[in-house]
């Protein structure tokens, strides 16, 4: 079974990928957009039909290129976006299906508990990726990221210093850096 992770170049994206990775047993390829589009053009969806089941990671793509990609493969999406669910789709996103937004500050978060999984760096990363400073304007989730620090001896810029290194990527325009990020 040939599987494909489409995610987001940034690093709430590039963690979320991690995180399904991690979940799929490292068998999928990871690939991203042409970095500045929220859409897929005709040639990455040509390049993506042969997959039997793709996961969109953290990406609001356009319902047309969903269906484009439907027509072949079971398709999952993970994302914490407000958007529309598409029938037929798998859609993991709690705030398509009318949670609030600082409930879920992050895919990673969506991602976590999906699968179950403990608060760890990939999901604090993803946190802190999406939000930065403005993440302390969210008391359950500064909580959650300060617990973090001080159960791992770090400090929160030093998070704000890794994401920036994880984003300087798609900054650079780097575009395959950032799909070989997630492994």
């Amino acid at each position: 079974m040939e599987r494909l992770i489409i995610h987001h170049w940034d690093t709430d994206g590039i963690c979320s990928a991690a995180i399904l990775l991690r979940n799929l047993d490292g068998e999928a390829k990871t690939v991203t957009p042409q970095i500045g589009n929220y859409f897929l053009t005709d040639g990455e969806i040509n390049a993506y039909l042969s997959y039997d089941e793709i996961y969109i990671v953290d990406m609001a793509l356009p319902e047309s290129n969903i269906r484009q990609l439907a027509k072949n493969a079971k398709v999952t999406i993970f994302d914490h976006h407000i958007q529309k669910p598409i029938d037929g789709i798998y859609h993991i996103n709690p705030v398509a299906h009318g949670t609030l937004q600082k409930d879920y500050p992050s895919a990673t978060w969506v991602l976590k508990e999906h699968f179950d999984e403990e608060v760890e760096l990939l999901v604090i990363l993803g946190i802190i990726g999406d939000n930065e400073q403005k993440i302390k304007e969210n008391k359950r989730f500064y909580e959650i990221v300060q617990e973090f620090c001080k159960k791992h001896s770090t400090e929160f810029d030093d998070l704000i210093k890794a994401v920036y290194l994880i984003d300087s990527n798609y900054k650079l325009g780097r575009k395959e850096e950032v799909e070989r990020l997630p492994w």
